[in-house]
């Protein structure tokens, strides 16, 4: 009589019984001795219970990694926060536009890695201000309608920028920059535009970041009417 052979069984069967009946080798130690288990060192074979515990410290170092990581941002957000409470303290106190664009730039290079800070602003008025790196334009100007797009979504836009872009923005200095942010703001008395640069690729990206820069946008947009011409 000729027997069958048996059915071979998927390891994933396996696995899953296994899964579901976790005292299985408690009630068949024996098997223990016939498993070819994984090892620890080329010299020595591994236990069950010592590659469970070799897995749990794995995931304990794991978890311990993270939750170093999580503290650290923890910190580095709290810090943050409190440079920014410095900064529109600053803001608040400066006299007049040079005032405001010196206390930002150093803020902003110290705190955002900014090595280059434009602050456009769009307004129908002649009023030039002779501040660095703040220009006065014409709503309809060639940069105004570059970026109409980006005031009508009213949001942030990191990364990098078209060559066209970053020459309009930066100038000579276009050919260093390695990541934007953009930041537009729409008032009652005029568009802005507060765009920064910095020499480290992906540098400006979502999260509490963006949002405390957003913040400083939206103050700014209230300080250059007071502080560039005396507006309320």
């Amino acid at each position: 009589m000729i027997r069958k052979n048996p059915r071979v069984i998927p390891p994933p069967e396996i696995v899953a019984y296994l899964e579901a009946h976790p005292e299985f080798f408690a009630r068949y130690p024996d098997l223990l001795e016939r498993l070819e288990l994984p090892h620890i060192s080329s010299r020595n074979v591994a236990s069950l219970l010592t590659y469970q515990v070799q897995g749990l410290r794995r995931e304990l170092d794991d978890l311990r990694h993270q939750l170093a990581r999580e503290a650290q941002k923890a910190v580095s957000q709290r810090q943050l926060g409190h440079d920014m409470h410095a900064l529109v303290l600053a803001l608040l106190q400066a006299q007049n536009a040079a005032g405001v664009m010196q206390a930002l730039r150093r803020a902003l290079q110290d705190l955002y890695d900014a090595d280059q800070l434009r602050l456009l602003i769009f307004a129908h008025t002649r009023e030039a201000v002779p501040v660095a790196d703040v220009r006065v334009l014409e709503p309809a100007s060639a940069l105004g309608r570059m970026f109409t797009e980006l005031y009508r979504r009213g949001k942030p836009l990191c990364g990098s920028l078209q060559e066209e872009h970053l020459q309009a923005l930066f100038g000579a200095a276009a050919g260093s920059i390695r990541s934007t942010v953009l930041l537009p703001r729409v008032t009652a008395q005029h568009t802005q535009l507060l765009a920064l640069g910095s020499c480290q690729a992906g540098r400006y990206g979502l999260g509490p970041e963006l949002d405390l820069l957003e913040f400083l946008n939206t103050l700014l947009g209230v300080i250059v009417n007071k502080s560039f011409w005396g507006k309320e």
